[in-house]
């Protein structure tokens, strides 16, 4: 009877991405229901919500034993391979200094705190270089938000996904960031001597 209960409990934390609280529910679950597959499949999950892939490639091979052609399992793993790969790239979440639960808000708040810091407007450089590490990080602060401002993007990047690798509509191989300047049908006139 509990089994069901701690399931529920285990599959909310995950989705509210609460990794300390999903990880214990589910352990509980675990061992109340006799590590079935579907206890594993949501263990697997709480190990990947808190970084935790050995574990979490653990728990999935364990199902793969028992059921060779589980495609959750098999998913699981990918998405295991994908954050590893994920985990040399950049980490937006520390650039902005929030977990990978902060809310929405959080994220905003977290951005203006750092963008205020280091905008080339309000930084005070002590030299040329340390001008150019402000502006370096003030740019890395302004991708860290756009990535993790927007819904899709933040769910592309939770997944493993890079979300530069993607074509956008409109715009080169690759993800470039040129975005064109339009001036509304002004024209600008260059004279020189």
């Amino acid at each position: 009877m509990a089994a069901p209960r701690y399931a529920h409990l285990c599959k909310c934390h995950t989705t509210l991405k609460e990794a300390s609280k999903a990880l214990a529910s589910c352990a509980e679950h675990k061992r109340l229901d006799g590590a079935s597959s579907g206890s594993r499949l949501y263990m697997a999950e709480a190990h990947i919500l808190n970084e935790q892939f050995d574990e979490a490639t653990h728990e999935y091979n364990a199902i793969r034993e028992v059921d060779e052609s589980s495609k959750e399992a098999r998913e699981g793993l990918q998405l295991i391979d994908k954050l590893k790969r994920r985990a040399l790239q950049v980490d937006h979440y520390k650039i902005l200094g929030v977990g990978r639960s902060a809310t929405e808000r959080e994220i905003k708040r977290a951005y203006h705190k750092a963008a205020v810091r280091y905008h080339p407007d309000k930084y005070v450089a002590k030299n040329d270089a340390d001008a150019a590490a402000a502006d370096a990080k003030f740019k890395e602060i302004a991708r860290a938000y756009e990535v993790l401002g927007d819904e899709e993007l933040r769910r592309k990047y939770d997944l493993g996904e890079d979300p530069d690798d993607q074509q956008r509509p409109g715009q080169p191989r690759g993800g470039g960031h040129f975005r064109p300047m339009h001036h509304g049908g002004q024209r600008v006139h260059v004279h020189f001597g």
